[in-house]
């Protein structure tokens, strides 16, 4: 026992924790991703994009080597939210926000739903620290949950379904320069109908994977996960 102690000695390691100077959200927080070498970006959702002391936002990016706290809202449309189409009296831009997630080039990707002003439902973080935006292909489609980026420069979502405001389903992107949202075009899935369990459901997690070169689309419905061959 004294040997392995001496071959494996026991090692103390420190938790340091830091206060960050912002508003929380009143939902829950969906994702945290890293942003370089010392930056986190993060979702804060279920909060109206204005405040005397300018905390509430809808994402937040740390610095943690000199501790600097950017906070973005709906300031020059970066992000938004509530605009009176599914509560006629409720539009006060409150922000709801999914997922965050890098594409394979290292932008960050915002899942924005209930984007009722702009419809912008992504917003994209590029890596000079700028802000582009996709627009959803109709006005059913407010409620994108998840993305997923194929190889093929597609990113396909997932959306919740709710009769009226968004049909669920999957809606597949084919997008070319990030900056720039008129070569962006939401591909029309020709099969749609034959793909089982996939029309008209809320989807809730979208990811893929890979066998034998072969591409795997994983969905995770109300029904279970289902896998596709793409």
């Amino acid at each position: 026992d004294v040997y392995k102690r001496q071959e494996y000695p026991a090692s103390i390691s420190n938790f340091v924790n830091t206060f960050i100077s912002y508003a929380p959200g009143a939902r829950l927080s969906w994702s945290v991703i890293n942003r370089g070498d010392s930056s986190i970006l993060f979702s804060n959702s279920g909060i109206p994009p204005y405040h005397p002391n300018d905390s509430y936002g809808g994402v937040i990016e740390y610095n943690f080597s000199n501790n600097q706290v950017t906070i973005f809202d709906t300031t020059n449309s970066v992000l938004d939210g509530l605009g009176g189409v599914l509560y006629p009296d409720i539009a006060d831009s409150y922000m709801t926000i999914h997922q965050i997630k890098h594409d394979i080039n290292g932008n960050s990707w915002v899942v924005n739903p209930y984007a009722e002003n702009s419809n912008n439902i992504l917003a994209i973080y590029n890596n000079d620290n700028e802000w582009s935006h996709v627009q959803a292909p109709d006005h059913i489609s407010f409620l994108p949950h998840e993305i997923a980026f194929n190889r093929d420069n597609t990113v396909w979502v997932g959306f919740r379904n709710f009769p009226g405001f968004s049909n669920g389903g999957i809606k597949i992107l084919s997008y070319g320069d990030i900056d720039s949202k008129f070569d962006d075009v939401w591909v029309e899935i020709d099969n749609l109908s034959e793909l089982p369990n996939l029309v008209g459901v809320s989807v809730w997690s979208i990811e893929f994977s890979k066998i034998e070169d072969q591409d795997l689309c994983w969905v995770l419905t109300s029904d279970g996960v289902l896998g596709y061959i793409v």
